[in-house]
């Protein structure tokens, strides 16, 4: 079955590496959209057909209906399923709720639910277009379901999307043409957990929590989360 995946936030950590492993396969169109790309993503495109790379700043998730024409593409591949990985996402602003800044609270809603809702609708319109499957990955968070003091909008963004997709998967349930799994990856060595630490000036009464993750060495690689994902939920289907 031809696939595209698309998959959002492949600078680092986790979207990194399931784009490196899907490069791999031929067989895969791969269509990433991330604020900013990597020199080597950049070689890779070039001479890849099947790898097409969209600048977005998910801050603006109104430019996402001027860039995600890609019927085209879609079309001429002969897709059998279209896969959303919902990859990208912010962690900031942390701190106490009385501290946020209106345009740090538009920006954790824009990023992490905005413009995944943006790009779910506008992907359905497509698999229903092209007569193909649709699944969503949604790359979710503990945060989604448990309450972390000092991290009001993550955990309430977070939330909000896995319910957003938990609607999704209630109204398809009878519809074997659409797939939704929100997957927890866990906790990872990656920029995230990185920002994580360095939230020293903010109240945020977790932090030394995730500081002892990283010096006793229990932040597992991102690359095995992401081979463990794909091929769960994408190379065997």
């Amino acid at each position: 079955m031809k696939k595209a995946v698309i998959i959002t936030g492949t600078s680092s950590g986790l979207g990194k590496e399931m784009f490196d492993l899907l490069t791999d396969l031929s067989s895969i169109l791969i269509i990433s959209l991330s604020r900013r790309f990597l020199d080597s993503q950049l070689e890779l495109a070039k001479s890849n057909k099947h790898i097409r790379l969209i600048e977005q700043d998910f801050n603006q998730p109104e430019q996402l209906l001027k860039k995600m024409e890609i019927s085209q593409e879609l079309s001429a591949f002969n897709v059998e399923e279209i896969i959303f990985i919902n990859n990208a996402g912010i962690v900031e602003p942390i701190g106490s709720i009385e501290e946020f800044e209106p345009d740090k609270i538009r920006k954790s809603i824009d990023v992490n639910f905005t413009s995944p809702l943006y790009m779910t609708q506008m992907l359905y319109k497509e698999s229903l277009k092209l007569k193909t499957k649709f699944s969503i990955l949604n790359i979710s968070s503990k945060a989604a379901t448990q309450t972390y003091d000092g991290w009001g909008l993550y955990c309430a963004t977070k939330a909000g999307a896995k319910m957003f997709y938990d609607v999704i998967d209630e109204q398809h349930k009878d519809n074997r043409k659409v797939e939704v799994t929100t997957i927890d990856p866990g906790v990872m060595d990656t920029q995230l957990q990185e920002n994580i630490r360095q939230a020293e000036n903010v109240y945020f009464p977790n932090r030394g929590h995730f500081v002892n993750l990283k010096e006793e060495n229990r932040l597992p690689a991102p690359e095995m989360v992401a081979r463990d994902i794909l091929s769960k939920h994408v190379f065997d289907k």
